[in-house]
C-alpha cells in the first residue's frame, strides 16, 4: 500500500472542527508537486533568512547585555569592544538589506497590507533610534563612529518602508491572501498536463477522506471537485456541515 501524500495526510489527521481549511490543503498539494517542490523549498529558505534578518537589529541590542566591563573584551555573558561592534554592524546591515528586499517584494506583490511587514519596519526603525544611545554606552568613540552610519541608514530605510506601507498600501477585497491565492492558482494551472491530472486525482482522495470524516457532505464534495485548480483558497475555511 502506497504512502498517502502530505495533503491527504493533513486531510485525515488535522483538526477541522471549526471548518475545513481548503487553503492549507491546496497549499500542501502545491509544495509537493515535482515542478513546484524546488521553488517551494527555496521560498521557505528565503523566508527564514528574511525573518532572521528582520529581527537582527533588535537582536543586536541584546548583544551587550550581561557585560559588566565596557572594555575591549567579552565579560560575563555580553559582548563588548570589537566583538560587539562586529555583531552590531552585521545585524544592522542585515536589517537594512531585509528592509530593501521587503520594499521591493511588497511593491511587486501588489502593495497589500501585512502586519508582520509593518512590524518589521517598525523594529528596524525603533532599534536604530534606540541604538544611537544604547551603543554609545558600550563602545569606544572610534567604534561608535564606525557603527553610526549603519544605524542611521537602517533607521532611514526602515522609516521609508514604514511610511510607504502606511500611505501607499492598496486596499482591495481579499488583500494579500487573495494575491497569494491567485499567484498559486496561476502556477498550478501552468503545470504540465500529467501533473495537473495527478493533482486532480489527489483532490479526489482528499475529498473522500473529508467525506469519510463527515466534515463535508456530498453536495460540497461535488462542488469542490468541480472547481478549477488553484481555486480552493476562495472557499476559505468553509464546511458544508457547519
Amino acid at each position: 500500500m502506497s504512502k498517502p501524500s502530505d495533503a491527504v495526510r493533513v486531510a485525515r489527521e488535522r483538526d477541522f472542527s471549526k471548518g475545513v481549511d481548503w487553503t492549507i490543503l491546496e497549499f500542501r498539494q502545491s509544495i509537493s508537486t515535482p515542478s513546484l517542490r524546488g521553488a517551494a523549498r527555496r521560498a521557505m529558505l528565503l523566508g527564514i533568512v528574511v525573518v532572521v534578518s528582520m529581527i537582527a537589529p533588535f537582536a543586536a541590542l541584546l548583544a551587550p547585555i550581561g557585560n559588566t566591563d565596557y572594555g575591549a573584551h567579552v565579560e560575563s555573558d555580553g559582548f563588548a569592544g570589537t566583538g560587539l561592534l562586529v555583531i552590531a554592524l552585521l545585524c544592522f546591515a542585515a536589517g537594512s538589506i531585509a528592509q530593501v528586499w521587503l520594499l521591493s517584494h511588497w511593491w511587486r506583490a501588489g502593495r497589500h497590507h501585512d502586519s508582520m511587514w509593518v512590524a518589521s519596519s517598525a523594529v528596524a526603525l525603533g532599534s536604530s533610534v534606540f541604538g544611537l544611545w544604547w551603543f554609545a554606552q558600550f563602545l569606544s568613540r572610534a567604534s561608535y563612529l564606525l557603527l553610526l552610519p549603519v544605524l542611521l541608514v537602517t533607521g532611514l530605510i526602515g522609516a521609508v518602508v514604514l511610511y510607504a506601507q502606511r500611505t501607499m498600501t492598496v486596499k482591495s477585497e481579499g488583500g494579500l491572501l487573495r494575491a497569494k491565492g491567485e499567484a498559486r492558482a496561476a502556477r498550478l494551472r501552468a503545470l504540465p498536463a500529467e501533473e495537473q491530472q495527478a493533482l486532480l486525482a489527489e483532490r479526489r482522495q482528499i475529498v473522500d477522506v473529508l467525506v469519510e470524516r463527515e466534515l463535508v457532505d456530498e453536495a460540497m464534495a461535488q462542488r469542490v471537485l468541480e472547481m478549477p485548480l488553484g481555486e480552493w483558497w476562495t472557499l476559505r475555511e468553509e464546511s458544508s456541515t457547519g
